[in-house]
């Protein structure tokens, strides 16, 4: 008898322990010097790499399928004010996208431009499907930019909605150093 309430205790244990201990996080911050840049709480199991240029980092969990793909891309970049048009919305989108190699970027999401709130600032959100090494990605594209740089949030993934990490990482974004984020309407 006391075999077994031994075993079910320590199972009991080990379901709470594990049902309860949710994956840390880690607060990160992008660009790493500056004074303007994002902090985000990144999960452990999530890792970062930057692209050659220091412009972007991205976020992905460390285990991914092709069901599964999802990640995160933040820029920073220092430049005269942003003349966003319908006509050079796919060249801002893919430097902002920097290092993933797109096939195609539809031009028709700047015609999907919505107001978010992040960290108290109205950032501008696009949607689109991006094509990358043959594999359709939903993205939503946040950007937020003053007179002289632009920061951006692009959240992509296989899946028609963010994951609950994607959602986690999004509701700890937090602004330093931006007075406005705001973009030039031009059409």
């Amino acid at each position: 008898m006391k075999k077994y309430f031994s075993l079910a205790l320590l199972a009991a244990l080990l379901m709470t322990t594990g049902l309860s201990a949710p994956a840390m996080a880690k607060e990160m911050r992008w660009p790493q010097t500056g004074d303007a840049f994002v902090t985000f709480n990144l999960p452990d199991d999530w890792g970062t790499k930057i692209d050659a240029q220091h412009n972007t980092i991205d976020l992905r969990p460390a285990l991914m399928t092709k069901e599964t793909l999802q990640t995160i891309a933040i820029g920073y970049e220092e430049r005269k004010p942003v003349a966003l048009t319908g006509k050079n919305f796919k060249d801002i989108v893919e430097s902002i996208l920097g290092g993933l190699n797109t096939d195609k970027v539809h031009t028709d999401a700047f015609g999907s431009r919505k107001t978010v709130p992040i960290s108290g600032f109205k950032w501008d959100r696009f949607t689109t499907d991006i094509v990358s090494n043959k594999i359709t990605l939903h993205a939503s594209i946040y950007l937020c930019a003053d007179e002289s740089r632009i920061m951006s949030l692009a959240f992509m993934n296989a899946g028609p909605r963010f994951s609950d990490k994607e959602l986690r990482i999004l509701r700890s974004v937090r602004v330093s150093g931006m007075k406005a984020c705001s973009l030039n309407a031009a059409k």
